[in-house]
């Protein structure tokens, strides 16, 4: 399955702070990728080029980070129950191992925290 740009009707997609960091990363240790791509009906964080790894960045807030947060956190946003969210990135992730892909999941408390360990994994890949 081939990875479509999202366009948010501008033609341009900025990333956030959390992800301009791995976005950096990935930069300096000149990795090939496509940013915020359409995979199937998922919306995909970072696509190595000429592989199959997608790097997905999961902000601590939007979806509740098991570390920070317990299953029964109302997000008032959302207007749902932190496992209800966990549940959907759960199985967006399945989906896209069922696809042959593998993701690797960086939560923005450890990008935040251990930057050192985020980049040694990045410069493996």
């Amino acid at each position: 399955m081939k990875a479509k740009k999202k366009n948010y009707g501008n033609g341009f997609v900025f990333p956030n702070k959390i992800e301009s960091i791995i976005l950096f990363l990935l930069k300096k240790h000149r990795k090939k990728f496509l940013f915020n791509q359409i995979l199937g009906k998922y919306q995909i964080d970072f696509l190595l080029n000429n592989s199959k790894i997608i790097i997905e960045v999961n902000g601590d807030f939007w979806h509740c980070n098991p570390k920070q947060y317990e299953a029964t956190y109302f997000h008032k946003t959302y207007k749902k129950f932190a496992k209800s969210i966990w549940n959907k990135d759960k199985k967006k992730i399945l989906e896209l191992k069922k696809l042959g892909y593998s993701v690797i999941v960086i939560w923005e408390n450890d990008i935040r925290r251990n930057l050192q360990k985020i980049e040694k994994v990045i410069k493996k890949l």
